[in-house]
């Protein structure tokens, strides 16, 4: 009975992110990008840390990535190259892969269609409740 309906876009849906319309802003981007769409702080639960996402768009020059905690990732469009700790490995559309903390990973698009990655990362709060 107390439920209310809310516009998605609504300040009380905590900022909706459209992910499809984000997906095709990054693979529009002529060089390399990779941008937070839904900063940790927005899942914060009372300050114990959130799940940050972001998208990456990556071309045949490359990107280099060194995230501080795990990073998991997951490719959206796109074909390309991934190389972590010395191993290379070909990725495509749905595939998933992992860079560890303090790792540098290196993507690189080999195909002619945009290569598009989404990553998530568990980012503790700024401040510590206690």
């Amino acid at each position: 009975d107390q439920l209310h309906t809310q516009p998605v876009l609504s300040h009380h849906l905590n900022r909706t992110v459209l992910l499809e319309r984000q997906i095709e802003r990054a693979a529009q981007k002529f060089g390399c990008v990779r941008y937070a769409i839904i900063p940790a702080a927005a899942t914060d639960r009372d300050g114990v840390g959130g799940l940050e996402l972001s998208i990456s768009r990556i071309t045949p020059a490359g990107l280099e990535l060194r995230p501080d905690r795990f990073c998991a990732v997951s490719v959206v469009r796109g074909q390309g190259v991934v190389r972590v700790a010395g191993e290379e490995r070909a990725v495509t559309a749905h595939d998933h892969f992992g860079i560890p903390a303090e790792v540098t990973a290196t993507v690189h698009q080999t195909g002619s269609e945009p290569l598009v990655l989404l990553d998530s990362i568990l980012k503790p709060a700024r401040k510590s409740p206690y």
